[in-house]
């Protein structure tokens, strides 16, 4: 199958089949990566240039470090201080576009200071980001690790961009399943899957729709929403399963991901989902995600989700 790439217009037009009617048109795409200089980040980096290496993407690289008035150095000190955050930020800069040779793809980095949220904040309005790749520890590193700590602060800060927490161990590789967690309690929205959509196009990834519940059937609200999410994943080679919780929704859907060898986890940031148990309240200081492959937070769009309303004996969706 062939996609065309229009480096003027900057938009890869992705044929689904032999129609127009089933084609989609992606425009450039702006990632924001969050670096320490670390390898960690810079495995981050590979895994973004892997995931949108058929799509033109600008990359933000941005720094976040402690203001210079609250370090311990002084006047000239200072200077050389502030002059040495931007000599890594350069030459971090020059080594990632060393590494990435993607015609479709263009990079661009900055420092800001803290606090971590206000500077990620400005930089997502500043630069209309669609999506943020932010390095984690990983396997038997908690979130609330940096970045981990500052991995939650993010997913809670940032309410309408899609969020990639990426383990430190993890090899970067092109996705060739991705495993979506949802419960179906609640309708789903397109605008708030869409670059799960756009991913899962341009890689041309199977997508496997996993229950995690032990009821042993779903009721009818529950069903209206299996439907709907149907349709928005019409187009895409998807398929649901379910799977019993015997220890912890973690634990089912980490053994689950690694039975079936999926390369991403997926879910919508929302109240009826484990996500929001383990960066919540008190658990986030006692609970370890231990994640293999990296995670796609999806934000919950409430505003704009369709509304499923009781009329009688059946329920109907309302857009």
């Amino acid at each position: 199958m062939i996609s065309i790439y229009h480096p003027e217009l900057k938009y890869l037009w992705l044929p689904l089949g032999w129609s127009i009617a089933t084609s989609i048109l992606i425009p450039m795409k702006h990632v924001l990566v969050l670096t320490d200089f670390s390898e960690n980040a810079r495995n981050a980096m590979n895994y973004g240039s892997v995931l949108f290496e058929r799509i033109p993407t600008v990359f933000h690289l941005l720094n976040v470090h402690r203001p210079l008035r609250d370090s311990k150095y002084e006047g000239e000190w200072l200077d050389q201080w502030a002059d040495q955050v931007m000599h890594n930020l350069g030459k971090w800069l020059k080594e990632v576009k060393r590494d990435n040779k993607n015609p479709r793809h263009s990079f661009n980095a900055t420092a800001k200071p803290l606090p971590f949220a206000d500077a990620i904040k400005e930089a997502v309005a500043k630069n209309s980001i669609d999506l943020i790749l932010l390095p984690t520890k990983g396997p038997q590193g908690a979130w609330e690790n940096f970045l981990g700590t500052q991995a939650v602060s993010v997913i809670h800060t940032i309410k309408n961009v899609p969020i990639i927490g990426v383990p430190k161990a993890f090899k970067s590789k092109k996705p060739s399943q991705i495993v979506f967690s949802t419960n179906f309690k609640r309708a789903f929205n397109r605008n708030e899957l869409e670059v799960l959509i756009v991913l899962a196009k341009s890689l041309r990834c199977k997508l496997k729709i996993v229950q995690i519940m032990n009821d042993n059937s779903l009721n009818e609200f529950q069903k209206l929403n299996k439907e709907y999410l149907t349709d928005i994943f019409g187009g895409l080679e998807h398929s649901f399963e379910k799977i019993k919780v015997k220890t912890s929704e973690t634990a089912a859907i980490n053994d689950y991901v690694r039975k079936m060898e999926g390369d991403m986890i997926s879910l919508v940031n929302h109240r009826y989902n484990f996500l929001q148990k383990i960066t919540h309240e008190n658990v986030v200081k006692k609970v370890t995600f231990n994640s293999e492959v990296p995670i796609l937070v999806l934000p919950e769009l409430v505003g704009q989700r369709p509304v499923t309303r009781d009329l009688g004996q059946t329920k109907r969706m309302v857009l």
